[in-house]
């Protein structure tokens, strides 16, 4: 119980450092992202797949794009419109613009042009098959010299 709770510490810790890093060196600092959506990234059945968590975020405000094995999400969602009658008590909801670049395993070839997505209950869903998988440590055999001969 302790070792698995001391893995998600560290599991958290990992992803708030990836965030603070996508957030200080990323080309969208000039964009005003004001938040980064959370993502699980697993393989199963020879295949990767990346669900991005993206609650109340309409579809039709959500980018995505892939290029050199990075996967980038954009989008917005949109801050409550309560009118002139209305005032917000309490906001723990991000609001505003987001983007979110996932670097996919390098030690995995994927087949970018089979890549597929599907948004479904504030959940973007992105599928590519996997082609090959690199990295993989093999034995590698090492020749003896070849001996020359002298001439006397």
């Amino acid at each position: 119980m302790l070792r698995t709770n001391l893995f998600d510490e560290l599991m958290t810790i990992h992803r708030n450092f990836d965030d603070l890093f996508n957030r200080t060196f990323s080309p969208s600092e000039k964009q005003n992202v004001h938040w980064v959506p959370p993502f699980d990234c697993f393989v199963k059945d020879n295949h990767l797949t990346v669900r991005v968590f993206l609650p109340g975020v309409e579809q039709k405000n959500v980018s995505l794009s892939l290029t050199d094995n990075v996967l980038t999400i954009t989008g917005e969602r949109r801050a409550l419109e309560l009118g002139k009658a209305g005032n917000v008590l309490f906001s723990e909801v991000p609001y505003g613009k987001f983007e979110r670049r996932i670097t996919l395993p390098s030690e995995m070839l994927t087949d970018n042009e089979k890549c597929a997505a599907k948004f479904e209950n504030g959940i973007l869903e992105i599928t590519t098959p996997i082609v090959a998988q690199y990295m993989q440590t093999r034995q590698i055999p090492i020749q003896a010299p070849v001996e020359q001969k002298q001439i006397a």
